[in-house]
């Protein structure tokens, strides 16, 4: 007899029965975590590093100092501006775990992560498999896939999660970007694709942006001529007001900021998918390329 499975079974084995493979997965010596120091970090390290990276200003201040040009010196003022009365805190705690040296003109890193790209989506990952009980891998690059690297893959049963972070403001967000989430969305067609932008920002003028990218190939793909038409009265892509922070639209994209927790609005996510969307008939058409938009043969 075979064996019990204990847990969810690998993100990797869902992705391989819908026709993927995972040809590349994110490096551990890019998280500013140090996830292979000898010796082992402890479980209470991982907790609390865990605990703070859930909180905004930490974040924050990570990007301040992994943002700094060389030779990547940030003033404690600087980074009190930031963080108020945390600053010590959150500078000690990076120190002991080896990351960050305090100097006399501020604090520096002493590990080469030059962005906190990787440690976001290693932490939303990591999120997935402990708060949401499922498997997922990070960064990940997909054999024959167009358009990219996927920043987190989670397997979340029944449904496959495709997960998007962005650490920049949304205004520095390029449509170039945004039309690339579209199309990785469309092609590995997840249950959910979600957007996931770490700020407290209002996100209109980005959906609005959104919604522009996305109305040519709707249009083309309902066989609209009309040059005027927005469907602005039910727009295909828009905030969802019972789930606050929550941007849904066509069949499965999700936009999302990270106010008041990432865990919190990945939550309110899943519960709208659950409640308002599964289960729901969407009109299919032909294929559409958010990228070059057209309709794909």
């Amino acid at each position: 007899m075979l064996a019990a499975r204990v847990g969810p079974e690998p993100v990797e084995a869902v992705l391989k029965r819908r026709g993927f493979g995972i040809a590349a997965r994110g490096n551990k010596r890019d998280v500013l975590l140090p996830l292979d120091s000898q010796p082992a970090l402890s479980g209470e390290q991982f907790n609390e590093f865990r605990r703070l990276f859930d909180k905004s200003t930490f974040r924050k201040l990570i990007r301040q100092i992994t943002s700094a040009a060389v030779p990547g010196t940030v003033k404690i003022e600087q980074l009190a501006k930031t963080a108020g009365e945390k600053t010590d805190e959150y500078v000690t705690f990076l120190t002991n775990l080896g990351v960050v040296e305090r100097a006399s003109d501020g604090v520096r890193l002493t590990c080469s992560v030059d962005n906190i790209g990787p440690t976001l989506e290693w932490y939303v990952a990591d999120l997935c498999q402990r708060e949401f009980d499922g498997s997922a891998e990070w960064s990940v690059k997909l054999s024959e896939f167009r358009y990219g690297d996927c920043d987190v893959l989670a397997w979340l049963p029944p449904n496959l999660i495709y997960i998007e972070t962005k650490s920049s403001r949304p205004a520095e967000i390029t449509d170039g970007e945004l039309r690339h989430f579209l199309q990785r969305g469309e092609d590995l067609a997840p249950e959910l694709a979600v957007l996931l932008i770490d700020t407290e920002s209002d996100l209109r003028d980005l959906i609005e942006r959104l919604f522009q990218l996305m109305l040519p190939v709707v249009k083309l793909a309902s066989g609209i001529s009309d040059p005027d038409w927005r469907h602005d009265e039910k727009p295909f892509i828009a905030p969802q007001t019972q789930f606050p922070g929550i941007c849904f639209g066509y069949r499965r994209f999700y936009v999302t900021n990270s106010e008041p927790s990432i865990q919190t609005q990945l939550s309110r996510c899943f519960r709208h998918y659950n409640s308002r969307v599964k289960g729901q008939t969407f009109w299919g058409g032909p294929p559409a390329n958010l990228v070059t938009g057209s309709l794909e043969p």
